[in-house]
C-alpha cells in the first residue's frame, strides 16, 4: 500500500488483515483530501486459517505469538459486530466516543432487518457448558448438528443433552452466530493454536432470556427464513403434536371471532408454547408476543390445551433453556423467596410499578401478583401508590356492573387509558 495520493476514493480488502493497526493504516489511504471515500472489507472464516498459518510458518517468542493471536481475534470480532464500526476502531485505540451511530459506516447506513436468534444462541451457549468448555467452534457445531464423526462418538459427546438440537442450520450459519456471540462478549475464544470456547458471566443473561440476540437477516440462511415464513416449525425441541393441537385451538377461536389467525397468536408464539409447555400465568407471560391483553383473552384456553396434553402423555417438562439455570456454581438460580423479596426491596425503594417490572425483567401483572403474595404474608403494601383514586373509582363501578370473574369483561367496560395492570392492582387491593 505504498500509495501517496490524496484522492484515493476506493479501497478494497480482498481478505482480512492480521490486526486492527494494519487494517486502519490500509483503510486510511482513502479520502486523505477530506472528501467521501469507500473502504470495503471482504471477510471469510478461511482468512483466520490463512493468518494463523502464516504465524505458524514464522514463529517468534511465545509472548509475541500470543499477542498476535489476540490481535487477530480483535479484528475477527470487528468483522462480526453489529455496532458502529467507527466507534469500534476509536475504542480500540483508547479513545471514547459517545455516539453509537456515525451515519457513515456500513453498519450504521445499512438499515438491515434483524432476525431474533436468541433461542439458537441459548442452545449454543448451553452446548458449550454441557461439553465442559473444553472444545472449539468446529466441535461445538458438530455436537449441535448431531454429527456422527468418529471423534464425537469416541469422546461420548453424542450423550450430551445438546447433541443434535440444531439440525436446521448449516455449519456456516452456526459458525457466523458463534462468532457474533464472541464479538458481543458472551463467549470468549482462547488465543491458542487450537482455540477453545469459554463462557463469560454475561452469557447468563442470554440463557435466562434477559438478553435478545439479533443478527442481520443476510447472515441467516435463506432456506431457514423461507421455512419460518411458511409457518413451519424450525425448532427441533418443539413438540409437533402439541403444536398441531395449539394450531387447532387458534383456528377455532379465530373462526368464532371472525379474525385472522395471527390476531390470536403468531406461529412463533405457538411454537414457543409447544416447546416450553406453560401451565402457569408466569410461564405463559414469558412467551414472546404475549402481553396482559393476550393472556386475559386467550391464555386460559391455550394453557388448558397444554395441561391436557401433558396429562395425556405423562410428560415431564424439560427444555434446553431451563437446563441452563445450573450454568455454573457461581450462577445459582434465584430462590423462590428471593424472587418476592427482590420485588419488595424495589417497592421499598419507592420505585413505580413499571420501574420495578423493568428492573426485575418481569411483566407488571407478575409484579402485582408478587406484591399481593407479599401482602397476604403480612407485608405492608400501599396500593394507592400505583393507582389514582379516579381510576380506582372507574374500575370499582365496572366491577359492580360485571363482577370480578373476568378481567377482560371489566376491561371492556373501561376506557383505553385504564390498563390491565390497573385492574389487577384494584383486585389485589380488594
Amino acid at each position: 500500500m505504498g500509495i501517496d495520493k490524496p484522492d484515493v476514493r476506493f479501497v478494497l480488502h480482498y481478505n482480512m488483515p492480521k490486526n486492527m493497526e494494519a487494517y486502519y493504516q490500509e483503510a486510511g489511504r482513502a479520502g486523505r483530501d477530506g472528501l467521501a471515500s469507500d473502504c470495503i472489507l471482504l471477510y471469510s472464516p478461511a482468512d483466520i486459517v490463512k493468518q494463523k498459518l502464516m504465524m505458524a510458518q514464522n514463529p517468534q517468542t511465545p509472548e509475541r505469538d500470543q499477542m498476535q493471536l489476540e490481535n487477530l481475534q480483535i479484528l475477527v470480532n470487528y468483522c462480526h459486530t453489529n455496532d458502529c464500526l467507527r466507534r469500534e476502531i476509536i475504542q480500540y485505540f483508547g479513545e471514547t466516543n459517545q455516539k453509537s451511530n456515525c451515519g457513515n459506516c456500513g453498519n450504521c447506513q445499512q438499515g438491515s432487518e434483524f432476525v431474533d436468534m436468541t433461542l439458537e444462541s441459548q442452545k449454543i451457549l448451553s452446548c458449550i457448558y454441557r461439553t465442559e468448555q473444553r472444545f472449539g467452534v468446529n466441535t461445538i457445531i458438530q455436537v449441535l448438528r448431531g454429527s456422527k464423526n468418529k471423534k464425537i462418538m469416541d469422546w461420548g459427546l453424542d450423550k450430551t443433552s445438546t447433541y443434535g438440537i440444531v439440525t436446521n442450520y448449516s455449519e456456516g450459519a452456526l459458525r457466523e452466530l458463534i462468532m457474533h456471540l464472541i464479538a458481543r462478549g458472551f463467549v470468549s475464544m482462547t488465543a491458542d493454536q487450537f482455540p477453545v470456547l469459554k463462557l463469560h458471566e454475561s452469557s447468563r443473561s442470554v440463557l435466562k432470556g434477559l438478553e435478545t440476540i439479533l443478527v442481520r437477516r443476510e447472515h441467516v440462511e435463506v432456506e431457514t427464513l423461507k421455512k419460518a415464513k411458511k409457518g413451519l416449525s424450525i425448532n427441533d425441541s418443539v413438540d409437533s403434536e402439541l403444536l398441531l393441537r395449539l394450531q387447532d385451538k387458534r383456528k377455532l377461536i379465530a373462526a368464532e371471532k371472525h379474525v385472522p389467525l395471527y390476531v390470536i397468536f403468531h406461529n412463533t408464539a405457538l411454537e414457543e408454547m409447544a416447546q416450553r409447555m406453560p401451565e402457569t400465568q408466569d410461564d405463559f407471560m414469558k412467551i414472546k408476543g404475549v402481553g396482559d391483553k393476550k393472556f386475559e383473552s386467550y391464555g386460559k384456553s391455550f394453557m388448558a390445551v397444554v395441561s391436557a396434553y401433558i396429562k395425556e402423555k405423562g410428560l415431564t417438562k424439560k427444555n434446553v433453556i431451563e437446563e441452563a439455570d445450573d450454568l455454573s456454581p457461581k450462577m445459582p438460580k434465584e430462590p423462590e423467596k428471593d424472587r418476592y423479596q427482590s420485588t419488595y426491596d424495589a417497592y421499598l425503594e419507592g420505585m413505580s410499578l413499571a420501574s420495578i417490572a423493568d428492573k426485575r425483567a418481569l411483566t407488571q401483572t407478575t409484579i402485582v401478583n408478587h406484591l399481593k403474595k407479599l401482602s397476604d404474608e403480612g407485608k405492608t403494601i400501599d396500593w394507592q401508590r400505583f393507582i389514582s383514586k379516579e381510576r380506582e373509582e372507574s374500575i370499582k363501578q365496572a366491577v359492580k356492573r360485571v363482577g370480578q370473574s373476568s378481567v377482560k369483561a371489566i376491561k371492556d367496560q373501561l376506557p383505553e387509558t385504564v390498563s390491565y395492570s390497573d385492574i389487577h392492582l384494584y383486585l389485589a387491593k380488594l
